[in-house]
């Protein structure tokens, strides 16, 4: 619920009831759930939900305050510009089970046959009973093609996903396997490479009375004058500093340049001359797909830079044999994304990146991890996420698949699917075939009832063998 303003008394109202125009207030601690225009007072926020980044800011009157947002320091009354139902970074799209592929929609010749053969076998087992052949009537109704191949079908499904829980993998739905085996595309968020890179971090001093550390120091400073959690600002680098905070008199913020930098202006330290520090982040290899990137860290005095944190994310040895496995798998791997505080359509770009993709004729899986790539994910064939996040943002509305923060699962999961769908399609030919000479020899009287019962059901305890030996080898080891 939300505390609304009305006739400047306080009422609890639903988010889902909360209409455009209404005014509330926030503080600090608080989330925003409502995409909303600040009114009156001043906030510093820091957008590590909505987009990813760890970021503080300063929002004034008129500005606007994202859904997603956490309250670092202040308090304002807003005014909400958008309800919760019109949210577009909240927007689905119905693709995976509402879409089906025209391969899973073909009328295949064994559905076909599967379809149309119990009444036949109705028919052919009514008449044996009408001119007296009991025996040969019990044949024909011992056994159901289309019973047994979605009974297979099911049972395939069951193990593979149980495998896949007992490895912390979960798959919201057997029909997810089917579409990994079809996926060539996986696009990795530029806020998911957190979870599957390693971070690297190293200060540059130019001007000798800087020290060491001194540039953490302001950071850090900087992080508790604003009462913010350190794990959650700065990318974390603060989480190890062990030193003292400095005094710090204000803090001017301000967001400028182009999409991929940052400016705090006039950190204001007791005693000296204010220090301006830029964020500016680059990727460091030709590859314009990189999964590696930098983000640089700039301070000055009086425009004279005296120090630098450099930031480097890259792909472990781990992740690279991963994105090896995937390209041998036919699959490529494109980041995805901007890590920026100015970008307001950073949720229709990510979106428009999975669309364009897609018209290529392109079965695209997406890992996301922010509430910026919900739209995207919803629109992607397969939505991957790393794990169940605590406020459940991302993981609980559409993830097709949690990964258990393994990136390990990313190749296994594409042979996994694409064995289950070889193996299916083996099961139901093997059940198929089965079906028809059991039903030509019931004809020519070769079979007793006994022996056509037990020639049946061995057919789909040979499509269960299948189903064990053609996953086992992407269920628990690598591929």
């Amino acid at each position: 619920k939300l505390s609304c303003l009305n006739d400047q008394d306080e009422i609890s109202i639903p988010l889902g009831e909360v209409k455009a125009g209404t005014l509330y207030r926030i503080s600090q601690s608080c989330h925003v759930f409502l995409h909303s225009k600040i009114v009156q007072g001043e906030l510093v926020v820091v957008n590590n939900l909505l987009n990813g980044s760890p970021l503080p800011f300063k929002l004034l009157p008129g500005d606007v305050v994202q859904f997603g947002a956490s309250i670092l320091k202040g308090s304002a009354i807003c005014e909400v510009i958008h309800p919760f139902e019109n949210s577009d970074t909240l927007a689905l799209h119905d693709t995976l089970f509402n879409n089906q592929s025209d391969e899973d929609n073909a009328l295949t010749l064994p559905t076909l046959y599967q379809q149309i053969a119990p009444p036949i076998q109705l028919g052919l087992g009514l008449c044996s009973l009408y001119f007296g052949l009991t025996e040969r009537a019990i044949a024909f109704f011992s056994f159901n093609p289309f019973t047994e191949s979605n009974r297979s079908k099911i049972s395939s499904a069951e193990t593979a996903l149980v495998d896949m829980a007992m490895n912390q993998v979960h798959i919201s739905d057997a029909r997810v396997l089917t579409e990994l085996s079809e996926v060539d595309k996986l696009l990795i968020s530029v806020n998911a490479v957190r979870h599957v890179c390693s971070l690297n971090w190293y200060e540059d001093i130019f001007i000798s009375t800087w020290q060491p550390g001194d540039l953490i120091q302001i950071l850090y400073s900087i992080a508790d004058f604003m009462n913010a959690d350190i794990s959650e600002v700065f990318w974390g680098i603060l989480t190890e500093y062990q030193g003292d905070s400095l005094t710090i008199e204000s803090v001017e913020m301000n967001v400028g340049g182009d999409n991929n930098q940052f400016y705090f202006y006039n950190v204001q330290l007791s005693g000296m001359a204010s220090v301006v520090i830029k964020f500016s982040r680059e990727v460091p290899s030709f590859d314009p797909t990189a999964i590696d990137y930098r983000v640089i860290i700039e301070f000055s005095q009086h425009d004279q830079v005296f120090g630098q944190l450099h930031l480097d994310w890259s792909t472990g040895e781990v992740l690279s044999n991963t994105i090896r496995q995937l390209n041998s798998l036919g699959v490529s791997v494109e980041l995805v994304g901007f890590l920026s505080l100015s970008r307001d359509d950073e949720a229709i770009y990510r979106l428009s990146q999975v669309i364009e993709l897609q018209k290529q004729s392109s079965r695209v899986a997406y890992l996301g991890d922010v509430i910026v790539d919900i739209p995207a994910m919803s629109q992607a064939n397969v939505a991957i996420g790393m794990s169940h996040d605590e406020n459940g943002f991302v993981s609980k509305t559409v993830c097709d698949v949690i990964l258990g923060n393994d990136a390990l699962w990313l190749s296994r999961l594409i042979a996994l699917g694409r064995n289950f769908k070889d193996a299916v399609s083996f099961n139901s030919k093997l059940i198929t075939v089965s079906s028809v000479l059991l039903t030509i020899a019931s004809l020519a009287s070769r079979l007793t009832a006994l022996q056509a019962i037990a020639f049946f059901n061995l057919a789909p305890i040979l499509a269960e063998l299948n189903t064990i030996k053609s996953l086992n080898s992407t269920s628990s080891r690598t591929i």
